[in-house]
């Protein structure tokens, strides 16, 4: 008798728990500042002027792949591929659930979302139609982790590469509000880019290349790059000599609520697998407490 009621005590203690209990679904985490549905945009805004001169007789853009292993060019003036004046959208069409990123195989605890890319530059113009098809339907991915963000953008030299908002291998995205510590990316990106100064801006960070660093570069190289409390990139700008190259500005973005880092931190509820452990273990102590009276 008395076995059966302390059983029937652990039941009710058990069901007592129930409001407390949070179960898991398949929604972003709340740093993911973008959403399904929502479209989001760019200019892109060459100064030819400039491009075609220092820049361009320094060999700047050849200077970037040599010493940081990324580059950028437009075709007109022969460097290595293109990207001029125009505008890229991208149509969000997937956001899914925090977990390891699949597709590249990196094992970066991240979200991985799906975009359709439209864009009106001179090489390439997309269609939103594309997307039915699938030409124009890009995967990326928002990394989770300060070290696996930095890992994953070569120490942040990753961001010379201009097409990579284009196809989803930069972080055009990245967590929202103050979820991420920039000071731990950008003192240890500092610390391991070559011959370059990385630093904090308002909302990004610089990186910084002086003249002759690389030799044959006769003026100082700028890249600065801006993200905007959802998380979306805001502008990027290169600059050669303190004149602008290229400038990607953000057109349309979107309207989340910033994460915020709670403080104090909040008492976590509890979790169904913890409630049903915590409980066995009882039991089973009680249980036996029972059977050796």
């Amino acid at each position: 008798m008395k076995k059966t009621k302390i059983l029937l005590f652990i039941g009710i203690g058990l069901l007592a728990f129930l409001p407390f209990i949070r179960v898991s679904v398949a929604a972003p985490p709340d740093w993911v500042g973008i959403a399904v549905g929502d479209t989001y945009s760019w200019t892109y805004d060459t100064d030819t002027t400039n491009r075609d001169g220092a820049w361009t007789t320094d060999g700047v853009a050849l200077l970037i792949f040599t010493n940081f292993g990324e580059w950028v060019g437009w075709v007109d003036d022969g460097e290595m591929g293109a990207l001029g004046a125009g505008g890229l959208s991208h149509e969000i069409t997937a956001v899914e659930d925090l977990a390891a990123d699949v597709e590249y195989a990196t094992g970066y605890s991240s979200v991985a979302y799906t975009g359709a890319v439209t864009a009106d530059f001179e090489w390439w113009t997309g269609d939103w139609a594309d997307k039915d098809t699938g030409l124009n339907v890009w995967n990326g991915f928002i990394i989770e982790d300060e070290a696996d963000f930095l890992e994953y953008h070569s120490g942040l030299a990753g961001f010379f590469n201009i097409y990579g908002f284009t196809y989803h291998t930069i972080g055009l995205f990245v967590p929202s509000g103050d979820f991420f510590d920039w000071t731990e990316i950008i003192t240890a990106a500092d610390a391991n880019l070559t011959d370059a100064t990385v630093a904090a801006i308002t909302g990004g960070f610089s990186i910084t290349v002086a003249a002759s660093a690389w030799t044959t570069n006769t003026e100082a190289l700028v890249l600065e790059v801006t993200f905007d409390t959802c998380g979306l990139l805001d502008v990027w700008d290169m600059s050669y000599g303190g004149d602008s190259i290229l400038t990607i500005t953000q057109t349309a973005g979107s309207s989340c609520t910033p994460y915020v880092t709670p403080s104090p931190a909040g008492i976590p509820g509890f979790e169904l697998p913890i409630i049903i452990g915590i409980t066995s273990i009882i039991s089973l102590i009680l249980i036996k407490k029972i059977k050796k009276k």
